[in-house]
Order: structure tokens, then C-alpha cells, then sequence
């Protein structure tokens, strides 16, 4: 009798196990699925955007860089131009592999709907957010007054741009007695987000832009100390 109860014990016991390692089995197969069909929260657009101007992400839209309308413009056989289509397009961060349900779930703006019934992905290194968080940290860092090279004497001109192949980018260019100097620590720091020139973003229009881009001829309170006791030459 003591032996078939020893022995009915250890068969609850086996079949407990069983059945915890077959959830356990269940969890590591099934969530992964969950997770990529249902967002932790859902956002508006407004939100999404609020987000990436301070230069920070939103729960569960961190590979989310941008999302919108773009107009594509097709050339016709007699040599017209037809710019009537669009092309509902997703830029994702490389990596960001989540579904359209989870999209559908995370931004439920009307405004997103045609773009989640068919569209095209984008995927680029950097989320918008990210070139505006390099942003911030070099305004802070270098451009205000007790940052660490706010006391030397340069100038920057730039802006993001979200360009056809490359994504989000910071275009900047470095003029000044310590140019070369924060050019080689801004690179060090941040590398191919910043973008120092090419055919298309060129020194020339950022350097023209009006006041109300994100630099404009910026100096550092260094420079300005220079200007106005003289010490430029």
C-alpha cells in the first residue's frame, strides 16, 4: 500500500513537470507572436511627433522613423508627366521587424488607415528621433554656454534631412578658428549619422538658410566672446 502511494506521488509529480515545461514551451513560442501583433500602448500621431521633436522615442514605436504619404510622380509614354499617384510609404529602422497588425494596433489614427491597407517599406540605420536626439546633445554639449567645448571658438550650419536612401541624417558643417577640432570630436562621437557634405546637401544652402532651421550660422558662446572683444581676426 505505502509503495503505490510513493509510486502515485511521484507520477503527480512527473505529470506536474510535464505540464509546467509544456507552458514554459507554449510562453517561448506564442509571446514572441504576441508581441509582434500587439503594441504595448497605441499612439496618435500628434504624440508620435511630440516624441521625435525631443528627440525621444515612444514605447514600442522605437523603430518607427517615419510614417506618411509620399507622392510619386510616373512618367507617361508620350513624354507627359503624371504625379496623380501616391505611394503610402513606412520607414522602419533596420532590424524593427513587427507586423502591419502591430502597426494598425500602435497608430489607430484614421489619418494612417489607407497607409496600413497596402504601402511600402523603408528601412534605414537611424530612426528620425535618433538625428534629433544627436541634435539636442551637441546644442547642449557644444553649443551652450558650460558645455564642454562651448569655449571654443567654431560655428555650425545644418539641419536633419530624411533622404531617399540614407534616412534621417544630420547634415552639419564646422567653420571657425577650432573647426577641425569639433569636427573630429563630433565624428568621434556620433559617426555616419552626421553627414559632412556631398553633391546634393551642400555647404553653400545651409550656410544661406533663413533663421528657423535648426542651424543657421549657430555660433558657440566662444565665438561669440571672440566676435566681441575682438580676438577674430
Amino acid at each position: 500500500m505505502e509503495k503505490r502511494l510513493q509510486n502515485s506521488s511521484v507520477g503527480r509529480y512527473l505529470a506536474a513537470c510535464l505540464l509546467g515545461g509544456l507552458l514554459i514551451l507554449s510562453t517561448l513560442v506564442f509571446l514572441p507572436l504576441i508581441q509582434r501583433n500587439f503594441p504595448p500602448a497605441s499612439y496618435h500621431g500628434a504624440e508620435f511627433r511630440l516624441a521625435e521633436m525631443e528627440g525621444s522615442c515612444l514605447k514600442g514605436a522605437e523603430g518607427v522613423s517615419a510614417i506618411g504619404r509620399r507622392s510619386v510622380t510616373f512618367a507617361t509614354p508620350d513624354g507627359g508627366v503624371d504625379s496623380k499617384l501616391t505611394e503610402e510609404t513606412v520607414t522602419l529602422k533596420e532590424g524593427y521587424s513587427y507586423t502591419q497588425a502591430y502597426l494598425r494596433r500602435l497608430f489607430p489614427d484614421e489619418e494612417y488607415d489607407v497607409v496600413f491597407e497596402s504601402f511600402s517599406v523603408r528601412y534605414v540605420p537611424y530612426a528620425w528621433w535618433e538625428a534629433k536626439a544627436v541634435v539636442l546633445e551637441i546644442e547642449r554639449d557644444f553649443m551652450q554656454k558650460g558645455g564642454a567645448y562651448a569655449d571654443y571658438i567654431f560655428r555650425l550650419s545644418g539641419d536633419i534631412i530624411d533622404d531617399a536612401e540614407l534616412g534621417p541624417r544630420v547634415v552639419l558643417y564646422v567653420e571657425g578658428r577650432d573647426a577641425q577640432l569639433i569636427q573630429n570630436e563630433i565624428a568621434a562621437r556620433y559617426g555616419d549619422i552626421i553627414l559632412w557634405g556631398s553633391d546634393v546637401y551642400k555647404e553653400e544652402y545651409y550656410r544661406e538658410t533663413p533663421p528657423g532651421a535648426t542651424w543657421y550660422k549657430s555660433p558657440s558662446p566662444g565665438y561669440l566672446f571672440a566676435f566681441y572683444s575682438g580676438q577674430l581676426e
